[in-house]
């Protein structure tokens, strides 16, 4: 027998406390701005942050946890929102709110199953459990002292039904039943139905039983078993026996034991394993060949696995089984009612930077009907080639965007008909990253596919498919007006249909003074969007590149209540939650915020005129402690645009995505970091580089409060190209690192990345926005490559490179550093193992040397020995 435990209150295993006082208050160290310590690299490990935060199904209590760096133990708060009612424990692993929501359960630091009633103080806890699984009024869970036994454990009783012996268990099927697959140490397995209370029947018998693919909604289940690769068993809730379907498969093909069932759950689509002849014979020569006609690189074919997947569909009711796709066939489901499937055909899988013009990789598109298999190829979509479109909901209509003449056109599939639904407003649909439009796309689709909801360029628009009805634009021109992006502010709204008459939570961002909020708005479009709150914050800053990646977090609705939790953040404030009835007032749940002990940032929004004439802005980051009166070095940090980000929290590490630095640590050490926007143009990008940076630099350079002569640059990828091309084209910064770069354009054009495909795409399409070929524009190339102007260095140079490197080649880069060696410019490499990016010591390592040298350049310390010597570090 389990030793179990009923707690009134806490022993040694939970501190509990009301109110809002508690272990996350003093996450906030309470320093006056005269002591506050710097930031240094003793502090990464140690840093707090809130996460992980869930609502109960009525709205009343909540969860979230707190994690101090890297450590697998977290802090758990459970707390009433609107109550006095708060209890804290150690977190190991994941917790989870029960069915009902009266009760919430984890596992603690000392491997004790933690059962808590909500709003009640009183704990349940069983000892030595290694994890645990729900299931409707039950919970399953293995012990350490026994990982192959399983307990199930009755939670509105917490009585044990049953005490199993098994390898996993299954699934729940409703009424409080499980389906649970028992092992012996022969390895033959048995599948019992589980009814509580010690019930149990067996239901089936044998071996090899691979993952299950479950239907939780109609309660059923099919299952794969290895021994012949082509069973499948299928059982329904209410059946007295598992049914038996024999599969006939093509020679090498095996079932995978993955897929879904249909939407009304009378069809499983199930995924069939084909594994590819191998052509080599023994004896034979090794030689690969490379050969003009290859629809793919030799290096893509070797690196491509040898197995490939296609998807049948089993017809439970029939019990027929028929193949849906072919080889090179991609599936686009409709979200409520799959019985029509959009797909796409290649004839020779490409990669995508070559569909434009690798005619071999061209794009059909097909419907497909789920009953019969029947196909219908989309030709007008044949033409587009590159578009990727939608499938409505109920799969009435193929709705997509067309690059030729930027319009939305449906294809209606009982019809057969095509027609464009977007013309007549005043829109552009096309993404622009210059004017602010990033992921600007299908909003959602009213109930039965009425209407679509699309994103323009800031507002968002109501169209019929049918075209009879003019788009009306839900947010009333609102967003144009005021130069604000709307997106739908629920993630709930792209999963179920929207209703004609719904009041609508939109998010929101002021792309002048990147403030963001929430508005509401009714879906008529006969009013401008009520603005419920709007600040210098971060809640959920939708699709927008620019935002620190999670930095955006989705407001949470309570199941059964209209009460979210949404998370903010600002520059000054580390992300927290907060609970919401309305979207106007807030009640902060969490109260975490390490960065009150130290000399933090602040950040401001500027704006000047750049030298082509353009309006840019950029983020100048200061101390906490900034004084006027003194002189700062200041370090400028790109990529593309940043200012979007001005209210962005960003956490103390040794580097940023792995090789930029890290601002808060560089501010907090009394360095200024500018951050300025760029723009590109197609075809001469270092350009627009110059014009951002540079022009930044001269207006940065007249605040009084800042040393001109101590002007640095770091870049790190595509920042670190640029810087490259920056230090040789001008002599304003007086030190600059490059992580993670290259030189040579042309040569990196001809080479192929770590997965065996050619970079030509990149160039021509890609981010470095070439947009034709070296032998199209050749003096285009040389004049962005930094080592032909090499010999024009004048800023001493600090590169750091992976020798393993999949995206820009060591050997590239190797070519820049051999160029300025042969010139005797100042520069040094610091070379790491890894790929593109550095974690751990390699990490803190670049991170302290980077400082060094920018202190030696910008703040005249002491020069480091590894600039004085040559050294290898094993």
């Amino acid at each position: 027998m389990n030793r179990v435990c009923y707690l009134i209150f806490v022993c040694c295993f939970f501190s509990v406390s009301y109110g809002q006082q508690s272990l996350d208050d003093s996450i906030s160290m309470h320093v006056t701005e005269q002591n506050k310590p710097l930031i240094d690299t003793s502090i990464y490990d140690n840093w707090a942050s809130a996460t992980l935060a869930k609502i109960s199904s009525c709205g009343r209590y909540c969860c979230y946890t707190i994690e101090v760096g890297n450590s697998k133990i977290h802090t758990l708060i459970l707390q009433a929102i609107s109550e006095r009612w708060k209890i804290q424990s150690t977190l190991k692993g994941w917790y989870s709110f029960t069915d009902n929501g009266t009760q919430v359960v984890w596992v603690n630091s000392n491997d004790s199953l933690c059962i808590c009633a909500l709003g009640r103080d009183e704990m349940f806890y069983v000892p030595n459990v290694l994890s645990f699984s729900l299931s409707d009024n039950y919970i399953t869970y293995q012990l350490t002292t026994d990982p192959d036994r399983y307990i199930v454990r009755n939670l509105a009783t917490r009585k044990i039904d049953d005490n199993l012996s098994m390898s996993r268990w299954f699934m729940s099927i409703g009424n409080s039943k499980m389906l649970i697959l028992k092992q012996t140490e022969s390895g033959e397995q048995t599948l019992w139905l589980f009814s509580g209370r010690g019930n149990r029947s067996i239901l089936w018998r044998g071996k090899g039983v691979r993952m299950p693919i479950q239907d939780n909604e109609h309660h059923q289940i099919v299952f794969t078993t290895d021994s012949t690769g082509s069973d499948l068993w299928y059982f329904k809730y209410g059946m007295s026996k598992v049914d038996h379907f024999r599969i006939s498969l093509e020679n090498g093909a095996r079932l995978s034991g993955s897929g879904y069932f249909s939407k009304d759950g009378k069809q499983v689509f199930v995924d069939v394993l084909e594994c590819d002849s191998v052509g080599y014979q023994p004896g034979q020569p090794i030689v690969n060949i490379w050969n003009y006609t290859d629809n793919e690189l030799l290096s893509q074919q070797q690196k491509r696995p040898i197995v490939n997947n296609y998807i049948t569909i089993l017809n439970i009711p029939m019990r027929r089984l028929w193949r849906l796709t072919e080889k090179r066939d991609w599936v686009y489901l409709p979200r409520s009612n799959d019985t029509v499937v959009l797909i796409r055909h290649q004839e020779i899988v490409v990669p995508g930077d070559e569909v434009g013009w690798n005619v071999k990789g061209k794009y059909s598109w097909f419907l497909t009907s789920v009953n019969d298999g029947s196909r219908v190829r989309l030709t007008n979509l044949d033409k587009e080639n590159e578009v990727m479109p939608e499938i409505s909901p109920t799969g009435k209509f193929v709705l997509y965007l067309s690059k030729s003449d930027r319009q939305y056109y449906v294809y209606q599939t009982n019809t057969h008909e095509v027609r464009c639904i977007s013309r007549g407003p005043d829109e552009d649909w096309m993404k622009d990253i210059n004017k602010g439009s990033y992921g600007r796309s299908i909003v959602g689709w009213e109930t039965d596919d009425r209407a679509v909801l699309v994103c323009g360029q800031r507002d968002i628009w109501r169209i019929d498919p049918l075209a009879k009805v003019a788009p009306v634009n839900l947010t009333n021109g609102y967003g144009q007006k005021h130069n604000i992006v709307f997106f739908p502010g629920l993630e709930q709204y792209s999963h179920r249909p929207i209703r004609r008459d719904e009041l609508l939570i939109l998010s929101a961002f002021n792309l002048e003074t990147k403030y963001n909020g929430f508005y509401k708005v009714l879906s008529d479009g006969k009013a401008d969007p009520d603005s419920l709150t709007m600040g210098p914050y971060i809640y959920n800053v939708t699709d927008n590149p620019t935002i620190p990646q999670g930095a955006n977090y989705s407001p949470i609705k309570a199941r059964d209540a209209e009460v979210y939790i949404v998370r903010r953040m600002s520059a000054g404030d580390s992300p927290n939650f907060f609970s919401t009835t309305d979207f106007k007032s807030f009640s902060e749940i969490s109260y975490v915020h390490p960065e009150r002990g130290f000399n933090w940032y602040t950040s401001e929004l500027h704006s000047w005129m750049s030298f082509d004439k353009r309006k840019i802005q950029g983020i100048l980051y200061k101390p906490e402690n900034f004084d006027s009166t003194k002189r700062y070095p200041v370090i400028f940090y790109y990529y593309e645009k940043k200012s979007d980000a001005l209210n962005a929290y960003i956490v103390p590490r040794a580097l940023d995505g792995g090789c930029a630095i890290n601002i808060p640590y560089y501010a907090s050490n009394g360095y200024l970091v500018f951050c300025p926007d760029i723009y590109y143009e197609v075809g001469n990008p270092m350009q627009g580089a110059y014009d951002a940076v540079i022009s930044a630099a001269e207006y940065v350079a007249n605040f009084p409060y800042v040393d001109r002569r101590k002007i640095g640059a770091q870049g790190c990828s595509w920042g670190a190209i640029q810087t490259n091309f920056l230090v040789t084209h001008s002599n304003i910064f007086a030190a600059a690192c490059s992580a993670s770069g290259i030189g040579n354009w042309i040569s990196s054009y001809g080479s192929i990345n770590g997965s065996g495909g050619s970079m030509q795409g990149m160039y021509e399409r890609g981010q470095m926005r070439m947009g034709r070929t070296p032998w199209e524009i050749q003096t285009a190339y040389i004049r962005s490559s930094a080592i032909f102007s090499a010999d024009k260095l004048t800023t001493p140079l600090l590169l750091m490179h992976t020798a393993s490197d999949d995206i820009c080649s060591f050997y590239n880069i190797i070519e820049f550093f051999t160029s300025l060696r042969r010139l005797g410019k100042h520069s040094w490499m610091l070379v790491y193992g890894g790929n593109h990016s550095l974690w751990g010591r390699d990490e803190d390592d670049f991170s302290v040397r980077m400082k060094e040298f920018f202190d030696y350049y910008l703040k005249g310390k002491k020069l480091p020995g590894w600039m004085v010597e040559t050294k290898t570090r094993y």
